[in-house]
């Protein structure tokens, strides 16, 4: 294994590496559910590809699944089925990819979106190779794969993916110290965390000739350190009216941090970060607690052209036994909302 799969593999969670172990048989996880559909309807006379597949195709050059159904349509149905099943034991064993920034040292979780079921079906080199009728209302079927074809199919996504990398990377570095820097590094990242799960499939289907990856941005982690890097030209004020005990400002500090951009106390930055904060006390319907009303904005100023590039806003009612316990958990409460909900607003303009 050479050192780039070395590097891929050492990312994944140590308790995925059982599973791998497991995948690297697939016949034999195959065979448990070819025997399962072997074993419907009437077992007499059929074709050996029904119980064993793997003795006429050869289990190092594809994948195999055998399905069964009443009529041709349900049977093929199930065979490809059957088929990407045992790619998904390990697929959906590795959803979450995390990663390491060598700077950072934080740890970063990436969720794949990819239907893996509906990617794979797409792939022009899954078919069905046999069918057999049993009787009027029992059909059996053989899908099979290359997995050369997987691999191809994979490595081409790859390259395409890595074409966007190098647009986006190039935007980002002709803009430094804008907001669209960082919503093209962001896009640039999310194509090379994709490319990692393709790269992982390529190792998963263990093709004859594995494709040569070479990558514009050598690896996941070189580009994670570079887009930090170009981030890191991005400063933001943040300025929260109504905020004594700088509750709300820490939280959008926070916010931002996530996200690689630098917040600052100075004026000499790109952004602002305008904030307002207003709480009214209001009636309450018993004696027993104090109540109040809370409104606070936040508009994200870019200060060359005094254009409001993100507007958030929220209100909401708390009530506590006494007037300090009501204030306190009115600002408690909107810590909570910028923490989750105005950082989740923010994203959409990274990822739009």
């Amino acid at each position: 294994m050479n050192k780039k799969r070395f590097l891929l593999f050492s990312l994944f969670l140590a308790t995925s590496l059982t599973t791998l172990f497991a995948f690297s048989s697939p016949s034999k996880v195959q065979s448990q559910s070819t025997n399962e559909n072997a074993k419907k309807g009437d077992s007499k006379n059929l074709p050996a590809w029904v119980k064993n597949p793997n003795e006429q195709y050869n289990d190092r050059l594809y994948i195999v699944g055998v399905g069964f159904g009443s009529d041709d349509n349900a049977a093929e149905d199930d065979a490809k089925s059957e088929l990407i099943k045992v790619l998904n034991q390990k697929i959906n064993s590795t959803e979450n990819i995390k990663t390491y920034g060598t700077n950072t040292q934080e740890l970063t979780e990436y969720t794949s979106n990819i239907d893996t079921t509906s990617e794979l079906k797409s792939i022009t080199g899954l078919y069905i190779q046999e069918k057999h009728h049993a009787s009027q209302n029992q059909v059996y079927a053989l899908a099979i794969l290359k997995r050369q074809d997987v691999a191809d199919y994979y490595d081409k996504a790859i390259s395409k993916n890595d074409s966007k990398i190098l647009e986006y990377l190039n935007f980002a570095k002709s803009n430094l110290g804008t907001l669209e820097s960082c919503i093209y590094c962001e896009k640039a990242l999310d194509l090379a965390r994709q490319n990692e799960y393709y790269n992982y499939l390529i190792d998963v289907v263990n093709a004859p000739f594995e494709p040569e990856i070479n990558l514009s941005y050598k690896n996941f982690v070189t580009l994670l350190d570079e887009c930090s890097t170009i981030k890191k030209q991005v400063s933001v004020k943040v300025n929260v009216l109504g905020d004594d005990k700088n509750i709300a400002k820490n939280s959008f500090n926070e916010c931002f941090s996530k996200l690689g951009i630098l917040t600052t106390t100075s004026d000499d930055c790109q952004y602002l970060l305008d904030s307002k904060i207003t709480l009214e006390k209001i009636d309450s319907l018993d004696d027993k607690h104090i109540f109040f009303v809370y409104n606070f904005s936040a508009d994200l100023i870019e200060k060359k052209s005094n254009k409001n590039v993100h507007s958030f806003s929220s209100v909401g009612r708390v009530g506590h036994l006494n007037e300090s316990g009501a204030k306190s958990k009115t600002f408690l409460t909107i810590k909570t909302e910028i923490e989750t909900k105005y950082i989740a607003d923010l994203k959409k303009l990274f990822s739009e």
